[in-house]
């Protein structure tokens, strides 16, 4: 755990894969750049027989050991590490992400569209968290959350009815087809659940008890496959062994003990598991080793750089892992949250150091990297909370206090907000005329944000 110098918040760094939570105690967001784009690319041909682009749709990583996936919020599917953990393909994972895709594209999430809007993922969650919980009858949604109470809360707030799950399947399968994808991943997957019908509500996996299964669902799905031209068509081996990275990743991350258990030592997904289990561990020289041996193997693979920097940077060698983030974002342009990571490597250094010169061209390194980050990660608040540390540090208060707002914007923290407005409006120069015009624009979302407000 680490505080910035400067004293204007507090952050909480946990290991190489972003957790951030969104309660006390409850719901956590995962976001991992490599996690996120194997997921991205195994799922846009099904994205694209729906009709939405790449990037219209966010894979949203819950960290729970529950089997579930949903949408909610508009274009947005949240899926629990345990599902992911759970299957054992990439094809299982298509087929729920097709069926996913498919309640989007029918409108089957009215109710949560409209608690989205300008906000970050993580207070996405935590939204629909609290809403969930007061339609459950509680009084204090807050509570609930903090208490556990959001997980009924939520079963209730986001079940589909068995005619939206019918046709869910329907567009599901008929995605998979205009892909050239069998369907036969989103079988095996759906008979692993199968059973669980008959168990009490208490014993049913997060996935039953918001996607009702039915005989004729999987009967449904039998004849799907039996027809389907693509039935005993497997997925790319590349799309394959990616997905089996992934895993790994999670598993290492969420269960190190039993990862430093694994039969399997030789794999590259099984080395890659025990590298991060080791590490997360606190076995940082043998981590450290067996990375190495890793990026020996794939010397451009950004995301083993992209570890060996967070492992040197949690571990007080923050030059040497400056170097391995760089070399992550020269393999890996489009990497936003890598670029985060990069940013706030370089602005830890530069509060290090006394000479002015090199502190400021660190900073606007930093700087230059974080709004090259803003083209991918528009939502997340650690971009502008690092934004400004960044200009804070650099003498530049109204552009620090901008950011800051930007940031009190996503985590929907409107006084916050409109305090750091405040500050950056009288401390921006005159000719920031593109600062003062984001200023008014801030305002203005803020304003809207209490008129919504005071209508509900």
């Amino acid at each position: 755990m680490k505080y910035m110098k400067l004293g204007i918040f507090l952050f909480i760094l946990c290991f190489f894969i972003q957790i951030q939570s969104v309660s006390a105690q409850g719901l956590r967001i995962v976001r991992d750049q490599e996690i996120e784009n194997i997921i991205k690319k195994i799922s846009n041909p099904v994205f694209e027989q729906a009709g939405f682009s790449k990037d219209d749709i966010r894979i949203i990583i819950v960290q729970s050991h529950g089997i579930n996936a949903f949408v909610a919020g508009g274009k947005n599917i949240f899926i629990n590490t345990g599902l992911m953990l759970e299957t054992e393909s990439p094809d299982e994972m298509l087929g729920v992400i097709a069926h996913e895709t498919s309640h989007i594209a029918s409108g089957h999430l009215i109710r949560t569209q409209d608690v989205a809007e300008g906000i970050s993922m993580q207070t996405l969650l935590v939204t629909i968290a609290g809403v969930a919980a007061a339609l459950a009858g509680s009084s204090d949604a807050g509570a609930a959350i903090i208490t556990g109470g959001q997980a009924m809360g939520i079963t209730s707030f986001l079940k589909h009815s068995r005619t939206q799950e019918s046709a869910a399947d329907h567009g599901g399968i008929s995605y998979l087809k205009g892909a050239g994808i069998s369907p036969k991943g989103f079988l095996s997957f759906m008979k692993k659940l199968e059973h669980e019908e008959l168990l009490p509500l208490s014993q049913q996996s997060e996935y039953i008890r918001t996607h009702p299964l039915t005989k004729d669902r999987i009967n449904f799905l039998s004849h799907a496959v039996e027809i389907s031209p693509y039935k005993n068509k497997q997925m790319p081996l590349e799309h394959r062994r990616l997905y089996a990275r992934a895993k790994a990743k999670l598993m290492g991350f969420t269960m190190p003990d039993r990862t430093l258990h694994l039969k399997d030592k030789t794999s590259l997904p099984a080395r890659y598991a025990i590298t991060i289990a080791l590490y997360r561990k606190g076995r940082i020289k043998e981590s450290l080793s067996t990375l190495n041996k890793l990026i020996a193997e794939e010397p451009k693979n950004p995301y083993f750089h992209e570890l060996k920097g967070q492992i040197l940077f949690e571990n007080g060698q923050n030059k040497k892992a400056i170097a391995s983030y760089k070399r992550s974002v020269e393999l890996l342009p489009d990497a936003g949250l890598i670029q985060i990571d990069y940013a706030h490597a370089l602005i830890e250094q530069a509060q290090n150091l006394k000479n002015k010169n090199i502190k400021s061209n660190l900073l606007i390194t930093a700087i230059k990297t974080l709004q090259q980050a803003n083209r991918y990660e528009k939502k997340n608040p650690k971009l502008y909370h690092f934004l400004g540390i960044a200009y804070g540090a650099n003498n530049q208060e109204g552009l620090a206090r901008l950011n800051l707002a930007e940031e009190a914007i996503l985590k929907n923290k409107l006084s916050d907000a409109e305090r750091q407005l405040s500050y950056a409006i009288a401390n921006l120069p005159d000719n920031a005329t593109q600062a003062r015009l984001r200023a008014q624009d801030l305002r203005q979302v803020i304003e809207k944000r209490r008129k919504k407000k005071q209508k509900k």
